[in-house]
């Protein structure tokens, strides 16, 4: 129940806890203690925070609709945690947070797989969005993985270059989707890229730093 309630927070209203939300979901079966740990850490910090959400108001880059991508590679044979977040010149319209459905066996594989689902989810709102406004959005993709950026920009598809087919395969779908929807690719520093706490449990300064570059402020709201 307590995972649960933090997840309706988490998917509604703060993304900074969603990704330590999802690992404590998945460990639910395993470690009951360690998901109650966790989940009163979860709690004390939104106290600390309740003044924290969202804010929107104008920005300059009304055109401009960007995912944010990033992943978490997992070198033990696990699976990797993707996460996105999808913008809209400055402000923040949706993100996600989930567990990879294959095991990736080098981070760039890993960082493939979320630039594919961030694209997918970024399709959709650009769908949605030039419909509503009427007119053609900038659609950018960025990232902080060099290679994972080289291969998506290719021209040409070489199955030599991956491990596996079924990487193989999602990497030709996101260099197809890059071209034909005209997708801007960029990579961004690990530093600047707020999709970083989508993917893992940052200290709190550094989750601070990306809270605020994503437009979860002090709104100075009191109980």
């Amino acid at each position: 129940s307590q995972v649960g309630a933090l997840l309706w927070v988490a998917v509604k209203t703060r993304p900074d806890i969603l990704a330590t939300v999802s690992q404590a979901a998945s460990l639910m079966t395993r470690n009951p203690r360690e998901v109650k740990r966790i989940a009163a850490g979860l709690w004390r910090y939104l106290r600390g925070t309740m003044n924290m959400c969202l804010r929107y108001s104008s920005c300059k880059e009304r055109d401009v609709l960007t995912a944010w991508t990033d992943a978490s590679f997992s070198p033990e044979g696990s699976r990797s945690r993707s996460g996105y977040i999808i913008t809209l010149g400055e402000h923040v319209l949706g993100w996600g947070s989930q567990r990879q459905t294959v095991t990736a066996w080098s981070a760039t594989e890993a960082e493939i797989d979320g630039m594919c689902t961030g694209t997918q989810e970024l399709l959709k709102y650009q769908t949605t969005l030039e419909d509503m406004l009427g007119r053609k959005l900038n659609v950018r993709l960025r990232g902080d993985n060099s290679a994972a950026i080289v291969l998506t920009k290719r021209e040409g598809f070489t199955l030599g270059h991956w491990r596996t087919r079924i990487f193989a395969g999602r990497g030709a779908w996101l260099r197809d989707q890059v071209k034909e929807h005209d997708i801007e690719v960029d990579h961004v520093p690990g530093s600047g890229l707020i999709a970083d706490m989508l993917t893992k449990t940052l200290p709190f300064r550094r989750l601070a730093e990306l809270r605020e570059a994503a437009g979860i402020v002090d709104v100075g709201l009191h109980s």
